[in-house]
């Protein structure tokens, strides 16, 4: 009874005195076996570590102890992770760290990847493009072989020394615009401007100009349309027009200032369908239409008349014979008020000059080769003195004399008389007929 009554003094005390006592000291390593759960809501706890001494650690240091810990805290207390794999995960996104690479993500945003395929922006569904900001120094991306995107001043330069290739696959069409000066479009070996399938247009309210130090294609599996309000213009050393193959060509030169249509197969054709054709030369040069030295047939053709206007006509043909063949062939001038040449479909041709208007023929002789020569008119022939006769023209050729003497019948005609008398020359001496 003795010992249980001096046990409960002892008791009492020790409350007393630990409820009075408000800090206890510990001047080296208290060694325990077991420490009890603290019921403290003070920032700091004592813990018992692994080699069993209680130490004074902050509650800040805890997870979920009133506190939070950056990343440089963490830092602090080493380097080296505990395994190869860091990840934190939450409803909505993940960030993860292992020896395959870097994710960072968002369920409703994207993502960031760094790994074996490289580095990926993924922009998940959501309404806002990708956007890289570089306000002070600009963005540059750098790809292999040289290749990159700068914008890092006020102009912005795509270059790649491999081949560049934007591909609009789209029904809705690609527009390079330059609210500023001009488009420069640059081909050291040459540029193509391609329509798969439709039909490309260039358009100018002022000027289209291309130029080219090497080679200029514009292909088109459809139409080729070049469409401009004011000027075309296309300048070379030269130019060649080529369809249906290599021998169909519009050829221009600038060394000698010729234009060549050109074709071996299919034929030249230009028409019009309201207006008429013009071919002309303004500077006095002439129009040549085909080559003597080339035998090749010439036709002009018309549903209605031909025209030839000039000063002059001359026809030519130092080989072979000129033909006209038809319905019949006029030679009118002043439009049937003049001289005409007619030869009519049965092969009659006709001579005749205007009214109060004679038909003149000059040269050395007139040679017709007829069956038969009918004059339903009277034959002038023209007069000469039996001195002024031509000497030896040649047999059977008429002439009047005015001052025959006596004349007779086929007998040498003799001047100083007052008979006209008609005369023939026989081949040896002019004959009264």
């Amino acid at each position: 009874m003795k010992k249980l009554l001096l046990f409960l003094v002892l008791a009492v005390t020790f409350n007393l005195s630990a409820q009075t006592i408000s800090t206890t000291y510990f001047a080296k390593p208290l060694e325990l076996n077991s420490v009890p759960v603290s019921t403290s809501k003070s920032d700091s706890v004592i813990v018992r570590g692994a080699d069993k001494i209680l130490k004074f650690v902050p509650r800040s240091e805890f997870s979920g102890g009133g506190g939070s810990q950056d990343l440089q805290q963490t830092l602090d207390k080493g380097t080296t992770a505990i395994s190869n794999v860091f990840a934190v995960n939450g409803p909505n996104g993940r960030f993860s760290l292992d020896n395959t690479g870097v994710e960072m993500s968002n369920i409703g945003y994207g993502a960031l990847n760094i790994g074996a395929n490289g580095l990926v922006l993924d922009n998940r569904g959501n309404s806002y493009p990708i956007n890289l900001l570089g306000r002070n120094s600009g963005v540059y991306v750098q790809g292999a072989y040289g290749n990159y995107l700068k914008l890092q001043t006020g102009v912005v330069e795509l270059r790649s020394v491999t081949g560049l290739d934007i591909d609009n696959q789209s029904n809705l069409p690609m527009n390079i615009k330059s609210w500023g000066d001009k488009v420069n479009i640059d081909g050291w070996a040459g540029v193509n401007l391609k329509s798969q399938n439709g039909t490309a247009n260039i358009e100018a309210s002022q000027n289209i100009k291309i130029t080219s130090q090497s080679d200029v294609h514009l292909k088109a599996n459809d139409t080729l349309s070049l469409v401009t309000q004011s000027k075309l213009y296309a300048k070379a050393n030269q130019f060649e027009f080529i369809s249906g193959g290599a021998l169909n060509q519009l050829y221009i030169s600038d060394s000698t200032g010729k234009i060549s249509l050109q074709s071996q197969s299919g034929g030249i054709e230009l028409n019009s369908s309201s207006g008429p054709v013009v071919i002309k030369n303004s500077t006095g040069a002439g129009v040549q239409i085909g080559d003597a030295s080339v035998s090749s047939p010439l036709s002009l053709k018309s549903g209605a008349f031909i025209t030839l206007e000039s000063q002059g006509l001359a026809a030519r043909s130092n080989t072979y014979p000129m033909y006209v063949s038809g319905a019949g062939l006029y030679l009118d001038n002043n439009a049937g008020t003049g001289g005409q040449f007619h030869i009519d479909p049965t092969g009659i041709a006709s001579l005749s000059a205007g009214s109060g208007k004679a038909v003149e023929i000059y040269g050395n002789a007139l040679d017709v080769h007829v069956n038969k020569a009918k004059y339903f008119n009277p034959v002038e022939l023209p007069v000469y003195t039996v001195d002024t006769l031509p000497v030896s023209p040649g047999y059977f050729v008429y002439a009047t004399v005015s001052d025959a003497a006596s004349p007779a019948y086929l007998q040498p005609v003799n001047g100083g008389g007052t008979t006209v008398c008609p005369v023939i020359y026989n081949g040896t001496t002019w004959v009264a007929h």
